[in-house]
């Protein structure tokens, strides 16, 4: 958790008084708290709310006829999405990355800050253990330490836990947010209510919100077209050798060998241990190559179509073309991307590189993001002509992939706008070429590569909005190393016999 960007909340009241309450910044101009911070019935609707960021020195007055909610959980879930221009320092780092969406492992420790009323609503931080994920709206939050009974009553205060609603809970073992304070006086001393961020990040309205839901429809619009294009490729090549040595290894005898018969033994084989599919998937290619070298091609199509399979939409969260994917190697990159653009994974193999598995394989139309730079700290201000000249490295970079050849003057507005629409455009039709930014995470002395730098994303993004801009590096997905490795085994003998050929 970065405790300099938790913000506290201060609603008026028609009594004259306030209501303070904590958030937390989660997406472009968007916060996230507990619905009761801001929408109660003794609010003075004719106030502004203000926000204070204390770290920076920031305050924001949200105007009564500006106050807006993309998301409203009503009374039951007791959270919103609420609008509020950020302060430059946060909007530069602020990404819905950190919300998780994996289910909450109880017992596990957690931390958060907030503004409690014992503290003279003053910054204060507390921890403890998560209860139980039920797969339900709230999650309890168990204390290591509560308030003295002593205290509140010689401060004359009935709630000391009052100010800590919307704050944010963050799991401590994997840095991910994972729920928001909502109930706080509970009979239980040592014990707080939070929303689950996992639950909430399974409501399409939640994710739409944080503008994940057209990108998850896209995803999930391929996966669902991907047995019909599976069927397909199995018919054209239901006469030859390959499709026979495929019925003998996944029909059962007595049944029909048809390419819908032949498709359900090899789907149910992908559901229950994908990895094995691909290595017997594997085995009959080589099998059938020995007879009919030819064959390659229609191998390798139905082969990328499978590794659709492995990039599910709830792995890849982003921030407009911005991805930052839970992957170590440049061919899971294009694996997770390739789904999230609705296209099937085109991977090119490099033997020349030898055993590097991270370069062996890789996108088709990747751009390398590593990049010369000098050691300047990227803070945005001070160094404004260091942060132009990376974006503009970047551009040329894009141009030389897209159309062959450095541009040979600085690219004008019309042929940045070109450029972009050609990055789009090319993401279409039947052979789509997936054009992208790699930026690697080896090891903390590479983020200082600029294009890890939000605001030079930010930037390079007002000439190329289409550009996707993925890191990647930092974890690996699970049986990713397996997963590599049945890939480049395949590539290898599909390699053998192109030589042949």
């Amino acid at each position: 958790m970065d405790a300099k960007l938790v913000a506290k909340i201060i609603t008026p009241r028609t009594d004259n008084n306030e209501r303070t309450g904590t958030a937390y910044p989660v997406a472009a101009n968007l916060l996230l708290t507990a619905r009761h911070v801001i929408e109660f019935e003794e609010r003075d609707k004719a106030k502004p709310i203000t926000v204070e960021w204390q770290d920076f020195d920031e305050t924001r007055d949200i105007a009564p006829e500006n106050i807006t909610c993309l998301f409203d959980g009503g009374q039951l879930l007791d959270v919103v999405l609420f609008c509020c221009p950020l302060p430059e320092a946060i909007a530069e780092i602020v990404t819905p990355n950190i919300l998780e969406e994996e289910k909450i492992g109880s017992r596990n420790p957690w931390e958060t800050l907030g503004f409690p009323k014992v503290n003279g609503f003053l910054a204060q931080d507390a921890t403890g253990k998560f209860g139980v994920d039920q797969e339900k709206p709230q999650i309890r939050l168990t204390l290591d330490d509560t308030i003295e009974k002593e205290i509140l009553k010689a401060k004359n205060i009935d709630n000391g836990w009052g100010g800590m609603s919307g704050a944010p809970v963050f799991c401590i073992k994997t840095k991910k947010l994972q729920a928001v304070i909502t109930e706080h006086n509970q009979w239980m001393q040592k014990q707080l209510i939070g929303v689950s961020i996992p639950y909430l990040m399974g409501l399409p309205e939640f994710r739409k919100a944080l503008g994940l839901n057209n990108a998850d429809e896209q995803h999930k619009q391929y996966l669902a077209g991907l047995p019909q294009r599976i069927i397909k490729q199995l018919q054209f090549i239901e006469k030859n050798t390959l499709y026979q040595e495929l019925a003998k290894k996944f029909i059962s005898s007595g049944v029909g060998q048809t390419p819908e018969n032949l498709w359900l033994a090899i789907e149910g084989k992908l559901n229950n241990d994908p990895i094995s599919l691909l290595e017997q998937y594997r085995n009959s290619v080589a099998a059938a190559l020995k007879n009919e070298h030819k064959l390659k091609d229609e191998a390798q199509t139905l082969f990328l179509l499978f590794l659709g399979y492995f990039s599910k939409p709830e792995d890849i969260a982003a921030v407009q073309h911005v991805h930052q994917l839970p992957v170590r190697t440049r061919l899971a990159v294009e694996i997770y991307l390739a789904a999230r653009y609705g296209l099937t994974p085109d991977l090119e193999y490099q033997p020349k590189d030898g055993l590097d598995v991270n370069q062996s394989a890789r996108g088709r139309y990747a751009i390398d993001g590593e990049m010369t730079y000098r050691e300047v700290g990227w803070d945005v201000k001070a160094n404004a002509h260091e942060l132009a000249k990376a974006v503009n490295i970047a551009i040329n970079k894009v141009h030389d992939s897209v159309h062959g050849q450095k541009p040979s003057d600085e690219l004008d507005e019309f042929a940045l706008e070109s450029l972009n629409e050609t990055i789009k455009t090319r993401r279409q039709g039947e052979f789509p070429q997936l054009f992208r930014i790699e930026v690697p995470i080896k090891h903390a002395a590479e983020q200082n590569n600029p294009l890890h730098n939000d605001e030079v994303c930010r930037q390079l993004h007002e000439y190329l909005s289409d550009l996707p801009i993925v890191r990647y590096g930092s974890e690996s997905a699970k049986a990713e190393p397996k997963l590599c490795a049945q890939v480049i085994e395949f590539f290898r003998i599909i390699k053998q016999y192109s030589l042949a050929t």
